[in-house]
Parts: C-alpha cells; structure tokens; sequence
C-alpha cells in the first residue's frame, strides 16, 4: 500500500495533538514516539522541553539535629546582644583577705575572727551580671561584662557589727553558640578580667591604752575568670531566656585592711616589707536565669 506524504503529515499531526491535550504535568513524558502506517518508513521523533522549562533534579540533604538552615529565626544576620543574668551565688565561707604576720610584721590590736580566718560566716548571695557584646557569625559572640554580687553572712559573736561584703568584676568575653533548634541553643562562655572584693565591718579596736569602735575595711583584688554555660529559649525573633550557671575563679594579686578609728588609724597591703596581711585565691559558684537581647 502506498502511502502519500500528506497522509503521513496528517497522521503525526493527530497522533502529536492526541498526545498533547492528553498529556498530565506529573506523569508526562519527554520523549515521544510516533509510527506511521505500514509500508513507509517508520521513524521515532524526540520532543525535548526548551532549556527555559527545564529544570535539572537536585538533591537535598536533610538537615540533621545541628544542622540549621540559613532562615531558622535564631539569628538571621550578625548584631547587638545585650545580656542580662540575675543568680544565687555560693561562695567560700572565709574571707578572702586574712591576717597572716610575715618576719618583722607587727599588728596593733587584736585582728578578730574574721580577719584570722577563725570565723567564716559567709554561706551565700545574690549576683547580678550585665553585658554588651557583637554576634559574628551565627555560632560565635564577644563583648564585654561586668557583675555585682552582694553576699549574705551569719551574726558573727566577737563583736563585729554591719558586716557587709560586695564585689565588682569586669571582664570581656566570648561566647560559643550551638543552635538545636528554631527555638532552643545551647551556649558557652569564658572570660578574663579584674576583680574587686570589699569587706566593711564596725568592730572594737583595742589601741594606744583604749578601747574605741572602728570601722574595718578589707579589700581584695585578683584575676577573674568566669566560665559560664547555659540554655537559651527562643520566645521572639529578639528575646531569649533561659536558665544557665557560672563557675567564678579569682587569682589573688592584692589584699589590704583599713582601720579608722579614734585611737588608730592605719592600712596594711600584701605589698608592704613587713606584711602582716595575705589576700587568698578563691572560687565561687553561681546558679540562675538569663535574659538576651538580640538585634
């Protein structure tokens, strides 16, 4: 049978147009194949979609548990953070400044409980930190830190009245971040700074043949280096809370005691040539809740 060249056109016309008005988007094909009648010669014809409607495959890995994509709503580019931390501190019971006479030290008048380190009366307290820093990069932060801690002691039975005892720190830091969640991450910090620790108590002074009341100032300075950890709880795009602890180490490297009184008036440091005074390294251990501002 003879096929005539506008029969052949015809028939791969309505074969192509039947494809077509069939054709389903999810289950179409993009090769396409049409035979013609018997006694021509046959041949398979290729439809190819244009290179604008192509799109290649791509495989995408699934985010695992630390895995945070680049729009989670933790931190979406670097800035600002202000942190807030409010905490009960545990500290060590002795004062850190303590009378300790050297070869040719002499003392004045009796130096008391507290200051012999006989008495340790200190058992806790509240701390307040604050800070100010930059995020770099979603994992990393660095800034600057300060804190005020006022700890709490029990009556003491020599004689000592007001007894109160508050330390100043500051300290830059750097912070470690590891995001878990749109909504949770964990945190690290470490820091190193300076340290100042006041103590400041009325107490009898015995002195140049009487017995007057006096006001006792002993002052502790060292090296701080906190380390703290904690968790922060996304609760929006800019604020964050959570709980967290702080391990405190403070390196002595000065102590003295200051009396004012009607009958004495005078002040021993670490630093004099007969010292009667030793300023002890210490540690301190906090416990509370953070506050972060993200911008």
């Amino acid at each position: 049978m003879r096929v005539r060249p506008a029969q052949l056109a015809t028939s791969i016309s309505l074969t192509i147009a039947r494809l077509a008005s069939a054709h389903d988007p999810g289950q179409g094909k993009d090769t396409l194949t049409v035979t013609v009648p018997p006694g021509t010669s046959g041949g398979t014809y290729e439809c190819k979609p244009s290179d604008a409607s192509a799109h290649p495959a791509t495989s995408r890995k699934p985010l695992g548990p630390f895995d945070i994509g680049p729009d989670d709503g933790m931190v979406k580019s670097n800035g600002l953070e202000l942190l807030v931390r409010a905490s009960y501190a545990i500290a060590e019971p002795q004062s850190p400044v303590r009378f300790a006479p050297g070869p040719g030290g002499a003392f004045a008048t009796d130096p008391g409980g507290l200051y012999d380190g006989s008495i340790a009366p200190y058992r806790g307290g509240l701390q307040v930190n604050v800070g100010t820093g930059y995020r770099f990069t979603r994992r990393f932060s660095a800034g600057l830190g300060g804190s005020l801690t006022k700890l709490l002691s029990a009556a003491i039975t020599d004689g000592t009245k007001d007894l109160s005892r508050i330390a100043l720190s500051i300290a830059p830091y750097a912070r470690v971040y590891l995001p878990v969640s749109k909504s949770l991450e964990f945190w690290g910090a470490i820091g190193v700074g300076f340290k100042q620790d006041t103590q400041s108590f009325d107490k009898p002074t015995t002195a140049a043949g009487s017995t007057q009341s006096g006001k006792w100032t002993m002052t502790h300075e060292g090296i701080a280096v906190p380390v703290g950890f904690g968790v922060d709880i996304r609760v929006t795009d800019k604020f964050f809370v959570g709980p967290s602890a702080q391990y405190l180490g403070v390196i002595a490297t000065a102590g003295c005691l200051q009396i004012d009184a009607p009958n004495l008036s005078k002040k021993w440091c670490t630093g004099d040539t007969n010292s009667v005074t030793r300023a002890f390294s210490y540690q301190q251990l906090t416990v509370g809740a953070s506050v972060r501002l993200s911008f």
